[in-house]
């Protein structure tokens, strides 16, 4: 289990009409999990996790057959976790 900031959007409507505004929040809770399997590594995590971050942890892997798998673990996912360029797109 590890812990980011958390944030809270303040306004409404549909995101791709406008720019969200946020507060800071309590921390959010992100649950991590992994599995190997012979020479397979397999990354959990029980969230919505940007495709970018996950091609990064396949680059970086010591293991050629890494994957990363998202909404894991059973419990209520834990948001979108956006890599850092996106934080300036109007994406959710």
């Amino acid at each position: 289990m590890v812990t980011c900031p958390g944030r809270q959007r303040t306004n409404s409507g549909p995101r791709a009409s406008g720019e969200g505004t946020y507060v800071d929040a309590d921390p959010v809770p992100i649950r991590l999990s992994l599995l190997k399997i012979r020479d397979i590594t397999l990354g959990g995590v029980n969230a919505e996790v940007y495709g970018t971050i996950g091609m990064r942890l396949k680059r970086e892997s010591p293991n050629a057959r890494t994957k990363m798998v998202t909404l894991t673990t059973g419990s209520a996912p834990s948001g979108y976790i956006p890599n850092h360029s996106a934080y300036s797109q109007l994406t959710f």
